[in-house]
């Protein structure tokens, strides 16, 4: 879809002109806000672990991570499909993931780190 059907499609929905350079701006936010999680998982993540002495395979397994993003085709449509009309299509969502992840965030602050060492001082 280029910019310009986007663009006629969006000010179709409001009723208003919508700046191109907008739309670049939600485009560029929406590719950060995605990216972001992606590259602290691939690179920072398992040097935060080697730095803790953590086994390679720990390490290895850390991958699985990045499974919600490979398997975003799966679950998308159910996404798209289910939602209730009176909260809206994006907050149907949105508030029982974020419950989710907070109740997640919970939990793993409650896990005892005692186990690990402290990081190694390494000279590269």
């Amino acid at each position: 879809m280029t910019e310009s059907n986007l663009a006629s499609k969006l000010r179709a929905l409001k009723g208003t002109d919508v700046p191109s350079y907008q739309l670049l701006g939600v485009l560029l936010t929406l590719y950060l806000a995605q990216g972001l999680p992606l590259g602290f998982i691939t690179q920072a993540l398992p040097a935060i672990l080697r730095e803790y002495d953590a086994p390679l395979s720990l390490i290895g397994w850390s991958g699985l991570l990045m499974l919600p993003w490979a398997l975003k085709f799966l679950w998308a449509p159910a996404v798209d499909r289910f939602y209730k009309p009176k909260v809206g299509q994006g907050r149907s969502w949105i508030i029982p993931i974020q419950l989710v992840v907070a109740g997640c965030l919970i939990g793993v602050s409650s896990v005892s780190y005692t186990h690990l060492t402290l990081p190694t001082k390494r000279i590269v």
